[in-house]
């Protein structure tokens, strides 16, 4: 686990590299229980990670000679690092994504950080394998906890989906799984209480429950 590092390990990192560790480490001490599968991890992560701090528009807007809105807070120095998203709560697309490795490795999923195009300008996000699928977020999500949009086509997305509905260019090829995809086709809203997997076992359960009815009409029908 994360709070498990060596204090022979912790001497070789320097003062940001420590402030960085211990963020992350206090951050899954509060989200991330022993009985967790790899799915519940993530989604852990996800759900952290997705309502804390914000987007620094600013270093966007500096980085691609866009003008800066005076109302958004100041470009941060550390936005394209984990520092900048772990520590200062204010980064880009590089140090979200970075955010999000570093917490998926210590929990143990393998993880990787994709640089591709989004809507046409360059962009990095998120790859994570779960259960032995791999499988794409975006990093820079941000919403409200409890809000309809938190788990949109930004978490679990597949590579096809990211390329034909969601204006990415590249990323995972790998990221073919709809196991856990579950929101990404958003025309149903998730209840922030339960996972997608409940979603999933609530809707086939009513399912099989139709097909019953269903049937007993039939047979009464053919009863003479």
């Amino acid at each position: 686990m994360a709070d498990k590092y060596p204090d022979t390990v912790k001497s070789l990192l320097d003062g940001d590299e420590k402030k960085v560790l211990a963020k992350a480490q206090s951050i899954l001490k509060s989200i991330i229980r022993p009985e967790m599968g790899e799915f519940d991890k993530e989604l852990a992560i996800y759900d952290y990670l997705a309502t804390y701090g914000a987007y620094d528009y600013s270093s966007y807007a500096l980085h691609t000679g866009r003008p800066v809105v005076p109302e958004d807070p100041p470009a941060n120095p550390e936005a394209y690092n984990v520092y900048g998203a772990l520590v200062d709560a204010l980064a880009v697309c590089e140090g979200w994504s970075d955010a999000y490795q570093l917490l998926f490795t210590l929990v143990g999923l393998k993880s990787e950080t994709p640089i591709g195009s989004l809507s046409g300008e360059p962009h990095k996000w998120v790859s994570v394998q779960v259960d032995g699928e791999w499988y794409q977020i975006e990093a820079t999500k941000k919403a409200e906890k409890g809000s309809s949009s938190l788990y949109s086509s930004t978490f679990n997305f597949t590579y096809q989906d990211a390329n034909d509905f969601l204006s990415y260019s590249g990323g995972d090829e790998r990221a073919i799984s709809q196991k856990y995809d579950y929101m990404n086709r958003m025309d149903r809203e998730r209840n922030p209480d339960k996972s997608p997997f409940e979603f999933e076992e609530e809707e086939a359960a009513a399912a099989a429950e139709r097909a019953k009815v269903a049937t007993r009409q039939l047979t009464r029908k053919s009863t003479p």
